[in-house]
């Protein structure tokens, strides 16, 4: 995946600052905030009429909506607190 390479060329490069990937088992390409309801797993191309598949299962980007955003706030509160 594109984003382990990125991890891994932070690694190479002696990167200074703490970095983290998290890597989410049945989350599709994208996931919404967690407020917000899961998008659906596949949809129709516009012009082109192709189906177009996301991947991942409902609980599966749920759960990855979930997590990210406690991560977010966790590493905000780290690093922005007074």
């Amino acid at each position: 995946y594109m984003s382990e390479q990125a991890m891994a060329r932070l690694t190479e490069h002696a990167h200074r600052f703490k970095n983290e990937h998290h890597s989410y088992a049945g989350c599709g390409h994208s996931f919404p905030l967690p407020t917000l309801p899961p998008p659906p797993n596949r949809r129709v191309h516009r012009v082109t009429k192709q189906e177009i598949a996301y991947g991942g299962s409902v609980e599966g980007t749920a759960y990855a909506a979930w997590d990210s955003w406690q991560q977010l706030r966790r590493f905000l509160k780290t690093h922005l607190a007074p």
